[in-house]
């Protein structure tokens, strides 16, 4: 009988970590979203379905609501890039950056999707590229 080699196999590992620090940095993106509009309620009668709906939240957003959503976005997109980086078995500082990505492009559609003032723009992709950079770094695992 052989030994499973998933955990050694260097490739393997590094489609394990992209794929583990998107899922995890999804889940954290979502129970930190829903946790800011707790604190920051969307105006009654908002329907997360209807674009029209969200457009007209987003604009009634407060800008401590923004700098929460921002928050957001960098920390689970932080944690997302240091899993991958820990898990990576080969060049920890590109599985980061693949996640990062992930994130980017995400955040493109859902900006293009859902109108949000430039300058929550401008953050939210320094924040993307951030934990791409930190990301690495809080796994100690710099490439």
């Amino acid at each position: 009988m052989t030994e499973p080699t998933a955990g050694r196999d260097p490739r393997v590992r590094n489609i394990v970590s992209v794929g583990a620090g998107v899922f995890v940095g999804v889940i954290l993106l979502v129970v930190l979203q829903a946790a800011n509009g707790m604190a920051f309620p969307p105006p009654p009668g908002t329907d997360p379905n209807d674009p029209e709906s969200m457009r007209r939240a987003m604009a009634a957003m407060t800008t401590p609501a923004y700098v929460g959503l921002i928050a957001g976005y960098l920390i689970a997109t932080t944690v997302a890039c240091t899993l991958a980086a820990r898990l990576a078995g080969t060049d920890p500082s590109r599985r980061a950056r693949l996640v990062g990505l992930a994130f980017i492009v995400a955040g493109i559609m859902n900006f293009r999707a859902i109108p949000h003032p430039g300058w929550v723009v401008v953050a939210t992709l320094a924040a993307f590229v951030s934990a791409m950079v930190l990301g690495p770094r809080l796994a100690g695992r710099v490439s």
